[in-house]
């Protein structure tokens, strides 16, 4: 399960309220959906592959920040459900 988070999640710990998400997408894999529950909420992560690229879909837990890391995309991400693609 651990392998799960760090891995094809990317669900990272980084610091009190703090999480990396950076997840790590391969070739026989075509989704993947999973969450971690920290002290402050659920941190949630869903991708998958399509024609265009791949979605995704985050949620960050109240009183925390997440950087979101994939390919050349670096955000930084405040409390709250994300939802888009990258090509």
């Amino acid at each position: 399960m651990e392998w799960l988070c760090k891995s094809m999640l990317g669900i990272k710990i980084k610091g009190e309220n703090r999480f990396e998400i950076s997840p790590v997408i391969g070739l026989g894999v075509n989704s993947a959906k999973g969450s971690y529950q920290s002290l402050c909420g659920e941190v949630s992560v869903s991708w998958k592959k399509e024609k265009e690229g791949v979605s995704f879909e985050l949620s960050v837990p109240i009183n925390t920040k997440a950087t979101f890391v994939y390919s050349e995309v670096n955000k930084e991400l405040e409390p709250g459900e994300y939802h888009f693609s990258i090509n």
